[in-house]
C-alpha cells in the first residue's frame, strides 16, 4: 500500500464510499484499497447453554420412529400413570410450553408432530430420554 498512510485508509473506509473513490482515483489511480485487518478483539463463543442442544440436532429427525417408540404410533395413547399423552408422550406443562392447547391425546397427529418439532428445536432429544436416540 504505497502512497496512502494507513490511518488515512482507515478514516476513508469509515467515512463514506465517495471518499474512498476519490482517494483511489484522484491521487493514486493504480492504488487499490484493501479491507481493514480483522479486529483484534475475539468473537465471543456461543454460551454453553445455547450450544448444548444444537450439538445433537439431526437435520432430518425421524419423528415416525420417535412416535413408534413412545406410543406405538397411537396419537391417543396415555401412559399407565396418566401423566404422558399422545404420539410423543407430552406431559401437559411441556405441551403448553410449545403452544399446545387442550390435551395432546385430543390433538391431531399433525398438531402433535408440530409441537414435537418445536420442542425438539428448543431442547433437542432431552425430552425423550429413551426414545430420543431414534431422532
Amino acid at each position: 500500500m504505497k502512497g496512502i498512510p494507513y490511518l488515512a485508509l482507515i478514516a476513508a473506509t469509515a467515512c463514506a464510499p465517495t471518499i474512498i473513490k476519490q482517494a483511489t482515483t484522484a491521487s493514486h489511480p493504480k492504488t487499490r484499497l484493501e479491507p481493514a485487518p480483522p479486529s483484534p478483539l475475539p468473537t465471543p463463543a456461543p454460551s454453553r447453554a445455547s450450544r448444548s442442544h444444537t450439538r445433537h440436532l439431526n437435520p432430518v429427525p425421524d419423528f415416525d420412529a420417535l412416535a413408534e417408540c413412545e406410543s406405538s404410533g397411537n396419537p391417543h395413547a396415555v401412559s399407565p400413570s396418566g401423566r404422558y399423552e399422545g404420539l410423543f408422550q407430552f406431559d401437559l406443562a411441556t405441551w403448553r410450553s410449545v403452544g399446545g392447547t387442550g390435551h395432546p391425546k385430543d390433538a391431531t397427529p399433525a398438531e402433535q408432530r408440530k409441537r414435537a418439532w418445536l420442542l425438539y428445536l428448543q431442547r433437542g432429544r432431552k425430552p425423550w430420554p429413551v426414545c430420543g436416540a431414534r431422532l
